[in-house]
């Protein structure tokens, strides 16, 4: 749950600046704590207030949309800018205005109150975060930033450069001109994949092997919600490389070398990719890079394979999942460092073969290929590969955990070895 607060957002600033500050594990909110919290720094301007619209998600105006600037009446009056027609809500129910990067809900007697978050207002004002959940009567709205889909205080937010299951990443600069990458948390994202997102966050923050994409530091939007602050990998993904053709075997398993001695650090440290694929392998000039590791990616399992079976039906968005080891379908919450094994034996499958897992295989089998049969051998499939490169890669992917390498030590080394 999100916090409401009362306190101003001028004091919120002065906190920050005090004292390194933290979300606490489970998500809900701010503790003291030693890990370094991106606190704005002075010297780059940045807009304090956010451009916003009000939507209403729900109620006999569900599609409404208005403008928030100044302050915003609601209700059934005509005078009212958010003109609802909800018999349950009254003429003057409940105002709400922008006061810096926060939302003021004010309730004005409203007939049953006005809930923000879950907690009922009865003629008061408070300070919520935006995106907030606003109920009153049968209508239910929610207040969306404009014009850059990100605000973070301190950073200049520029292009947007993809998206995930777990939230949106953008090019940004910090108060120096660095450049970064900053990823904010999915809005939809529930309790546990906010507290995994925040707890692997600070352990991924000490991972510094060159194969990584590095996490600097954690932070927060102007909705409130946590977002990761990340190295600015620039260069060609391998995914856009493979378009060209696969690689030869020697740089291939070259490649697998490097990355699996960074994911082996990742996984001393007791983080979990659980992404591994060629559109997260850059080639930069420092060398291939694994980056977005996907912290909030713990989905519920039920809710993971309906996602599939959908998925299935449409034959569309299969790609990133044919990377996925099994048991991260079977049960979510259980995934180890196998998982990551599989994935790279399967990035690797398909840079030698220079052919994407199960292409071969209809939308409506590609459930029963993945949990099932596997992505098959790759043997015979490369010219001039030698057998025991082809077995060994195969190894990493086998569809049985315990039938794949134990560690990343020993697949790197395994691995090395082959190339002489």
């Amino acid at each position: 749950m999100i916090a409401i607060t009362t306190i101003s957002s001028t004091r919120v600033k002065r906190l920050l600046i005090r004292a390194p500050l933290r979300f606490q594990e489970d998500g809900r909110g701010f503790s003291p704590a030693g890990w370094r919290w991106l606190a704005p720094r002075p010297g780059l301007p940045s807009d304090s207030r956010v451009a916003a619209e009000i939507q209403v998600e729900e109620g006999p105006d569900q599609g409404s949309r208005v403008p928030l600037a100044g302050r915003v009446l609601v209700g059934r009056a005509e005078e009212c800018q958010l003109r609802l027609h909800d018999g349950s809500v009254s003429r003057r129910h409940c105002a709400l205005e922008l006061r810096g990067n926060e939302l003021l809900v004010e309730d004005l007697g409203g007939r049953g109150g006005t809930l923000v978050l879950g907690r009922e207002l009865r003629r008061e004002a408070v300070a919520a975060p935006l995106e907030a959940w606003i109920e009153l009567g049968d209508t239910r709205l929610r207040v969306h930033a404009l014009a850059s889909a990100l605000v973070v205080e301190g950073f200049r937010v520029g292009e947007r450069l993809g998206a995930g299951g777990s939230g949106e990443v953008y090019a940004a600069q910090d108060a120096s001109g660095r450049p970064v990458a900053l990823k904010q948390l999915a809005a939809d994202a529930d309790e546990v994949s906010r507290a995994r997102f925040l707890r692997e966050a600070r352990l991924a923050e000490q991972l510094t092997h060159p194969a990584l994409g590095r996490i600097l530091g954690l932070t927060q939007s102007a909705a409130g919600r946590p977002v990761l602050v990340r190295e600015l990998v620039e260069g060609q993904s391998l995914a856009e490389r493979l378009e060209q053709g696969p690689l030869a075997w020697r740089e291939g398993l070259s490649l697998g070398v490097r990355l699996a001695e960074g994911l082996a650090q990742a996984h001393e440290a007791g983080v979990i990719h659980r992404d591994v694929k060629p559109a997260n392998v850059i080639a930069s000039p420092a060398g291939a890079k694994l980056i977005d590791f996907d912290l909030a990616l713990v989905r519920r399992s039920g809710a993971l394979r309906a996602t599939l079976t959908r998925l299935t039906r449409s034959g569309q968005g299969l790609g990133t999942l044919a990377y996925l080891a099994p048991e991260q379908l079977r049960d979510a919450h259980r995934v180890g460092p196998a998982a990551d094994v599989y994935g790279l034996g399967v990035t690797l499958l398909h840079a030698l073969s220079g052919a994407p897992p199960f292409a071969e295989v209809p939308p409506e089998g590609f459930l029963e290929a993945l949990l099932e049969r596997g992505p098959g051998p790759l043997a015979g499939r490369v010219a001039g590969l030698p057998l025991t490169a082809a077995v060994a890669v195969e190894r990493a992917y086998a569809l049985d955990p315990a039938q794949r390498y134990p560690d990343m030590k020993s697949c790197a080394a395994a691995w090395r070895a082959l190339l002489g």
